[in-house]
């Protein structure tokens, strides 16, 4: 398959929230878009004091069963101790952190252990987390893969398999229907991610490495002849 078989949501983020493939739109709060790209014209700066963009979780989104979600992120080299890339939280609470709360999925900068930290609380309260071996406070674009594969099991793929991680085995619904898909923050309390995040895609299955090395080539679910295949590894030069 190619990832356009899989694409639940795509927000190029090109001076604007709008989802592409299922118009459902992210709405800003604070974060700015920024010329500061990776791929197209924009991507969204947040500030890492009060911004956060959001939008209602895709009804097309299975919370029962596999799924992944994508970004490209350029990091500020100073983050909080904790720094929330994005996530999905339950729609009835706001928890200050992961110990309160049900229904989480979210990947965060965890400083204190200098590494990216994926955590998963399903709504019956089992939780597992899965961590990256760099920090990746860098100032550099990486691309992000987290979720959930076949065995229910919690997965990370970074720039293209640089660290492609498997661990905890987590049944059950990760979230509700109705809970809110956010990124540059988990809620509304802190934890907020400085940096630019651009072209946050949205998948129904996790991708296999063809699909992986579509994302890191061209990005935005687009499927390639040769001409423009190799138009944008020109523009992916120094990965």
């Amino acid at each position: 398959m190619a990832i356009a078989d899989i694409l639940i949501n795509n927000h190029y983020l090109n001076n604007s929230g709008t989802d592409e493939e299922s118009g459902n739109t992210m709405t800003p709060s604070g974060a700015v878009y920024s010329t500061t790209a990776k791929l197209g014209s924009h991507s969204m700066f947040f500030d890492g004091v009060n911004d956060i963009t959001s939008q209602n979780a895709s009804t097309n989104l299975d919370e029962t069963s596999e799924f992944a979600f994508v970004c490209w992120f350029k990091p500020d080299t100073v983050q909080e101790a904790y720094a929330d890339i994005m996530g999905i939280r339950v729609a009835t609470s706001s928890p200050s952190d992961t110990s309160q709360g049900i229904g989480l999925t979210m990947i965060r900068y965890n400083s204190t252990a200098a590494t990216l930290q994926y955590f998963v609380k399903n709504t019956a309260g089992a939780s597992r987390s899965l961590m990256t071996s760099n920090g990746y406070k860098d100032d550099l674009w990486h691309l992000l893969i987290v979720g959930r594969d076949s065995s229910n099991q919690l997965r990370i793929n970074i720039d293209n398999g640089t660290e492609d991680l498997t661990g905890g085995i987590v049944a059950g619904s990760w979230w509700e229907n109705g809970d809110f898909f956010k990124i540059g923050a988990f809620h509304s309390g802190g934890f907020r991610f400085k940096g630019y995040i651009d072209n946050v895609l949205t998948l129904s299955a996790w991708p296999s490495s063809a699909e992986i090395a579509e994302i890191w080539y061209g990005g935005a679910g687009q499927e390639f002849d040769g001409a423009n295949l190799q138009i944008f590894r020109r523009r992916m030069e120094g990965y």
